[in-house]
C-alpha cells in the first residue's frame, strides 16, 4: 500500500487545530473539527489496508486487531496511567471520582457513552476533564468492531453491493444525526450512530481509489483544503455538530484524499517534512495535550496565559516525539512482543483500569485515603443535590420535553411556593422545601439551565419555556409565593432582559402573588475545589474569594435591578450572608458556599432559604413555630 505524505499533512492540520482549540478556543473557534477530519482519514486508511490485504490474500481479523492493539494501546496506557498518578495529587474527590469513571470507561473504549451520560448542565466543563478526548478513540474502536466484518464479507460480492452498503450506511447515519440533533445534542455529538457517516466517508474514498483511477485535480484538492481550514474559523461550539455543517470539512477531506497529488501545490505543501512529521506523531500529540492543559488549569488558573500556552504546546510535542519514538514505534514491530503477549497484557491492563476506576467511583475519589474527616466534609458540602439537578430543564431540551411536569417538594402541602429561574434557582428549591416541610407548604421547581434570556431569546426554547411557566403559575391558585433567581450579571443592562423581567414580575403581581427576588450570589474567582484544595491545612477558617467592592464593581447592574423592581417585590441579596463588610467568602463555617464558581451549594442555599422563609413570615404568610 502506497504511503502518502499528504495524508500525514492532513493529520498534522487536524491535531494542531484541536490543540489550538483547547488552548485558545476564541482564536480558532472551530478547531474541534479536527476530530471530524481524523474520522475521515481513519476511515480511509483502515479501509485501504483491509482492501489491500484482502485482494492479496493476507487479511485476517486476528492480525487486524493485533495491529489495532499495537497501534492504539501502548501510548494510550502510558498517558492514562501518568494522568492517574498526577490526579491523585491535585484533584478534589468529585474530580477524582469523575476521573476514575473516565479512566475505566476509556479502558473499555466506552468513554463516549460516559461523557454523553455526564453531559448535564452542572457537569464539569471539558477544560477540566483530563480524559474527555478519549471519546473519539472510543467511537473509532466501536466502529472497527463491526465495519471490517461486514466489509470483508461484502468484498467478495459484486461492486454494486459494496457501494450500496457504503452509501446506505452513510445516508442512514447522516439522517439519524439530523434527526437526533435537536432531541439529544449530547448523544448526537458523542455516540457512534451519528458519527458513522464521517468514518464511512473515508471508507468510500478508499473504495473509489481502489476501483477507479481518478485524474488528479489541483483545483478540487485546493477547494478541499479551503473547506477544511475555513471550518476551523467559521464554526464554533454553538454550531450544531455533527450535522449539515459537518459535511463541509468532511467533503473537504474527501476532495484532498481523492484529488491531491505531489505534482500539485496542495499535495506538495501537505507533504513537507515538518507537516508530515507532525502527522506521524499526531496520535501521541492528541493523547498528551488534553491532560497537560487540564492539569495546568486545575493547579494554576483556568485562564491560561500566552506564555503558559506556549510552554504546554512545547511540552506536548516533546512528549509526543518521545512516546512516538520509544513507545509507539517499537511496539508496532511484531518481533518486539509476541501476539499472545500483546493480547494478554492488554487485557490485564484494561482489567486493571476497570478495577481502579470502579474503586475510585465507590470510594468517591479515594476520599478517605487522601483526606481527613474535616477536609472530606468540606469537599462533600460542595456537592449539588442530585434530585434538583435531574429536575432542571435545559435550553437544549426539545419543545416537547419542556412540557413535562415540574418537580414538587412536599407535594402534599397546601399553599405552594414556585421557584423560577435559570440554573441559579436549582440549588434553592430542595433547601427551601426542607425549610417549609413542617409548615404544610410545597415547593415547585421551575428552573432551566442555560437560559439567561426570559421571553425574548433567539433560541426559542427559553421563550417557550418561560411563557409556559408564567402561564402555569398564574393559573395555579395554590401558588401564593414566587421566588425568582437568575444569573444575570451579563444581562442586567440589556433592555430586552429588563423589559421581559418586568413583564414576568408584573404578571405575577397582578395575580396577587407575593414575589421574592433573589439577587445573584457573588461569582468567585476560581472553582470551589481550588479554594478547598489550596486551604486544606486551614480548612477551619473562612476562605475569602474576592472583595465585596470588586463584586459590586463587576455586578454593575445591582442598583438597576433593585430600581426596576416594583416596591411590592421583596429583594434578597445573598452577598449580605456570603460576605463581610469587605470580603466575600468561598468557604465559611467549614462548609463550601459554592459547587463551582457561581452556583451556590446546598449549605449556601439553606442560608438563602431561611431568608426567604423570613420574608414570607414578614408578609403574614403563616405563624412562625413557637
Amino acid at each position: 500500500m502506497e504511503y502518502r505524505k499528504d495524508i500525514d499533512g492532513l493529520r498534522a492540520l487536524s491535531v494542531v487545530s484541536v490543540i489550538a482549540f483547547h488552548a485558545m478556543g476564541s482564536v480558532i473557534s472551530g478547531g474541534f473539527i479536527g476530530v471530524d477530519v481524523f474520522f475521515v482519514i481513519s476511515g480511509y486508511l483502515i479501509t485501504s489496508i483491509i482492501i489491500f490485504e484482502t485482494i492479496n490474500g493476507k487479511f485476517s481479523f486476528i492480525s487486524f486487531y493485533e495491529r489495532r492493539f499495537r497501534r492504539i494501546l501502548p501510548a494510550f496506557f502510558l498517558v492514562s496511567f501518568l494522568s492517574l498518578f498526577v490526579s491523585v495529587f491535585c484533584l478534589s474527590p468529585n474530580q477524582m471520582k469523575d476521573f476514575a469513571q473516565s479512566f475505566a470507561a476509556a479502558g473499555v473504549s466506552a468513554s463516549n457513552f460516559l461523557f454523553w451520560h455526564e453531559a448535564g448542565y452542572f457537569d464539569a466543563d471539558s477544560s477540566l476533564k483530563p480524559l474527555i478526548h478519549t471519546w473519539s478513540l472510543a467511537v473509532e474502536e466501536q466502529y472497527y468492531l463491526f465495519f471490517p466484518l461486514f466489509f470483508c464479507f461484502l468484498l467478495k460480492k459484486r461492486e454494486g453491493i459494496v457501494i450500496a452498503f457504503i452509501i446506505s450506511l452513510m445516508v442512514s447515519s447522516f439522517v439519524f444525526s439530523l434527526y437526533i440533533i435537536n432531541k439529544d445534542s449530547a448523544a448526537n455529538f458523542f455516540l457512534l450512530p451519528s458519527r458513522v457517516w464521517e468514518l464511512v466517508s473515508g471508507s468510500l474514498c478508499a473504495w473509489i481509489l481502489y476501483r477507479r483511477s481518478l485524474p488528479k485535480s489541483a483545483i478540487l484538492s485546493f477547494l478541499g483544503i479551503v473547506m477544511i481550514l475555513s471550518s476551523f474559523f467559521i464554526f464554533s461550539e454553538e454550531t450544531p455538530f455533527p450535522g449539515v455543517y459537518t459535511s463541509i470539512p468532511v467533503v473537504g477531506v474527501m476532495l484532498v484524499i481523492l484529488f491531491s497529488s505531489n505534482d500539485h501545490v496542495v499535495g506538495r505543501t501537505l507533504g513537507v517534512a515538518p507537516l508530515s512529521f507532525i502527522g506521524l506523531i499526531s496520535y501521541s500529540a492528541y493523547l498528551w495535550h488534553q491532560p497537560l492543559f487540564v492539569f495546568s488549569r486545575i493547579i494554576g488558573s483556568k485562564d491560561l496565559s500566552v506564555p503558559m500556552i506556549g510552554i504546554l504546546v512545547f511540552v506536548t510535542f516533546l512528549l509526543s516525539v518521545l512516546s512516538w519514538k520509544f513507545v509507539e514505534t517499537p511496539l508496532r514491530n511484531k518481533n518486539f512482543l509476541s501476539r499472545k503477549v500483546v493480547f494478554l497484557s492488554s487485557f490485564v491492563v484494561i482489567a486493571g483500569m476497570v478495577a481502579i476506576g470502579a474503586s475510585g467511583h465507590i470510594s468517591h475519589g479515594f476520599m478517605k485515603q487522601r483526606f481527613n474527616d474535616d477536609q472530606a466534609s468540606v469537599f462533600m458540602s460542595s456537592n449539588l443535590d442530585d434530585a434538583a439537578e435531574r429536575c432542571q430543564y435545559s435550553r437544549d431540551d426539545s419543545v416537547q420535553s419542556i412540557n413535562r411536569a415540574p418537580c414538587v417538594y412536599n407535594p402534599d402541602g397546601g399553599v405552594a411556593i414556585a421557584v423560577v429561574g435559570n440554573s441559579h434557582a436549582t440549588p434553592i428549591s430542595p433547601e427551601l422545601g426542607k425549610e417549609v416541610a413542617q409548615r404544610n407548604m410545597s415547593v415547585i421547581q421551575y428552573a432551566i439551565g442555560g437560559c439567561y434570556e426570559l421571553t425574548d431569546d433567539a433560541h426559542g426554547i427559553c421563550a417557550a419555556w418561560h411563557n409556559k411557566v408564567i402561564d402555569d403559575i398564574n393559573h395555579n391558585e395554590n401558588i401564593k409565593y414566587v421566588v425568582i433567581s437568575y444569573r444575570n450579571d451579563g444581562y442586567v443592562m440589556d433592555s430586552k432582559y429588563i423589559s421581559s423581567m418586568n413583564r414576568m414580575v408584573d404578571s405575577f403581581l397582578k395575580r396577587n402573588k407575593v414575589v421574592i427576588y433573589v439577587m445573584q450570589a457573588p461569582v468567585i474567582m476560581h472553582h470551589i475545589d481550588k479554594y478547598i484544595y489550596d486551604n486544606l491545612k486551614y480548612i477551619s477558617a473562612p476562605v475569602a474569594s474576592r472583595s465585596l467592592e470588586s463584586w459590586r464593581d463587576m455586578y454593575i447592574g445591582f442598583d438597576e435591578i433593585k430600581s426596576m423592581l416594583p416596591d411590592k417585590v421583596i429583594v434578597i441579596d445573598p452577598a449580605e450572608y456570603f460576605c463581610s463588610s469587605e470580603e466575600c467568602y468561598a468557604i465559611r463555617d467549614k462548609r463550601a458556599l459554592y459547587v463551582d464558581d457561581n452556583h451556590i451549594s446546598p449549605y449556601a442555599a439553606s442560608l438563602v432559604s431561611k431568608q426567604i422563609v423570613n420574608a414570607i413570615l414578614s408578609q403574614g404568610g403563616w405563624e412562625p413555630d413557637r
